[in-house]
């Protein structure tokens, strides 16, 4: 897959038009909602400002992302674009050493690097995780009125955004003390493993909790899907997820989804394209350049469903 990327490449940079810049883009995967989004805007945000792309995944594999890298530094492509597979410190670091002593500009997207500060020539494009956990929790805790058991859905190990967004739920829970955490488990942001894990969790604590949080709208669904699957309906608890997905926007307007958090991914997608650009023609880019989080409720979902 990488060696037929890398003559994909070549064969890109020598059929391009005079005065189009190559912006190579690194995913962790494909078929993933949000990383698809990312993915689709890029490129169309790129060919809006008369530049091309290639967009590639690493399957979730840190050395075959390192690799990936590897290869577009060797076809010397203008800039890359990069969301992490893993934000460590010390693969965050191979990534941008790797990019940076070839002197090309690098984008980090999404997933923030565990890095103390970005070097020249990098610049980072995301959302403030502060704000998401903490917006979902809080809403999720009004609806309840501040009582009951809650389940928490997290994402990957070790990922920036389900390490944050989880401490944001615990952060606000610490608030009120008739709400708690009765239960917690990674779904790895996937909606088959939150379905297979609220399936158990339905077995083992039906009657005991009335609030659902998941890191992302993927396990939000899961869990949903498995409560109706079990023949229950879901509107009587309150369920929450992040991301504002279409399929949440969906599930929220059948009235089964609560609260979920707008993660503007066209809108990173569109900053990440004009920041690798600008970098390209040595214009001063910001070292971070945050995309506000939103709160979608029922109340205000007609304005995210337009």
């Amino acid at each position: 897959m990488i060696v037929k990327s890398f003559f994909l490449v070549m064969a890109l940079v020598l059929s391009m038009p005079l005065n189009a810049s190559l912006v190579a883009v690194s995913l962790p995967r494909f078929n993933d909602n949000f990383i698809d989004t990312l993915r689709f805007n890029i490129e169309a945000s790129l060919d809006e400002i008369g530049h091309v792309a290639f967009i590639d995944q690493a399957e979730s594999s840190k050395q075959k992302q390192l690799d990936q890298v590897e290869y577009f530094v060797e076809s010397k492509v203008d800039a890359l674009i990069v969301v992490l597979v893993d934000n460590s410190e010390a693969y965050a670091q191979q990534i941008i050493d790797l990019v940076t002593s070839n002197n090309i500009p690098l984008v980090l997207l999404n997933v923030e690097p565990d890095v103390a500060a970005l070097p020249n020539g990098v610049t980072y494009v995301g959302s403030n995780e502060l704000e998401s956990g903490t917006m979902q929790m809080e809403e999720l805790a009004r609806l309840a009125n501040y009582k009951g058991n809650v389940l928490l859905l997290m994402g990957i190990e070790g990922h920036h955004a389900a390490t944050m967004r989880t401490l944001d739920v615990d952060t606000v829970l610490k608030q009120y003390p008739d709400l708690n955490v009765l239960v917690r488990e990674r779904g790895n942001w996937e909606r088959n493993e939150a379905l297979k894990i609220m399936t158990r969790w339905l077995d083992e604590y039906q009657g005991q909790f009335n609030v659902i949080v998941a890191n992302n709208d993927e396990m939000a669904i899961g869990a949903i899907t498995a409560i109706e699957e079990a023949g229950q309906d879901p509107r009587p608890y309150f369920i929450g997820g992040v991301d504002a997905t279409a399929d949440a926007l969906k599930f929220m307007g059948e009235g089964k989804l609560d609260v979920t958090v707008l993660q503007d991914a066209p809108g990173q997608a569109r900053e990440a394209a004009q920041a690798a650009i600008d970098m390209i023609n040595n214009k001063s880019v910001e070292r971070e350049i945050w995309v506000p989080f939103k709160l979608v409720t029922p109340d205000n979902l007609s304005q995210f469903t337009k």
